[in-house]
């Protein structure tokens, strides 16, 4: 999640991680978010939350 918190492409996440594009993409699927914009502003939100306890 935190390299679509910083707007990186499923390719270079998927290169990153050492995982297919389309286990990335599955990833975001199961997460049930719209977008990739929805999903880096919902891991924002949780992470804003776990800095607050």
């Amino acid at each position: 999640m935190r390299h679509i918190s910083r707007g990186q492409a499923n390719k270079m996440i998927a290169s990153k991680l050492a995982i297919s594009e389309g286990t990335v993409k599955n990833l975001l699927n199961k997460l049930a978010l719209g977008s990739r914009s929805e999903a880096a502003a919902w891991l924002n939100g949780v992470l804003w939350r776990l800095s607050r306890m």
